[in-house]
């Protein structure tokens, strides 16, 4: 009989254990990406850009914005509330997930591989570079 209420006891005491231990879980890991990062592209004859824009939401979830623009270019544009100045066609987003290894974000959907440079992205076997902003 004490077997048995000790069991029971033990069960009472490690199952609250367990979900305290659970919920303190680090859920959202800090690898320092969250926020904008853009690489403005020149125009050709004209003093207006086309940029690339990523959107680091949380420890794994990436918005990718593959064409937007200095200026208001479409019927149905709208700006990116992260990054001034840009706009890209309403519903241009594509979201993807993430990973970090070491100094390289890879986001295999995507095929790339971008290396952390300070506070700026630089896509792996390009000279394209992505500023966080």
């Amino acid at each position: 009989m004490k077997r048995i209420l000790f069991y029971f006891l033990a069960l009472v005491v490690l199952i609250p254990m367990t979900a305290t231990l659970t919920s303190c879980g680090d859920d959202d890991p800090s690898d320092g990406l969250s926020g904008w990062y853009a690489a403005q592209l020149p125009s050709k004859g004209s003093s207006d850009y086309d940029g690339k824009v990523y959107h680091f939401i949380n420890g794994n979830t990436v918005v990718y914005y593959n064409f937007v623009s200095g200026k208001a270019r479409w019927d149905y544009s709208e700006q990116l509330s992260g990054v001034k100045g840009y706009y890209v066609q309403e519903g241009a987003g594509e979201t993807y997930t993430y990973h970090v290894i070491d100094n390289k974000v890879y986001i295999p959907m995507q095929g790339r591989i971008l290396t952390i440079s300070g506070k700026s992205l630089r896509l792996d076997g390009s000279s394209l570079t992505f500023t966080k902003q």
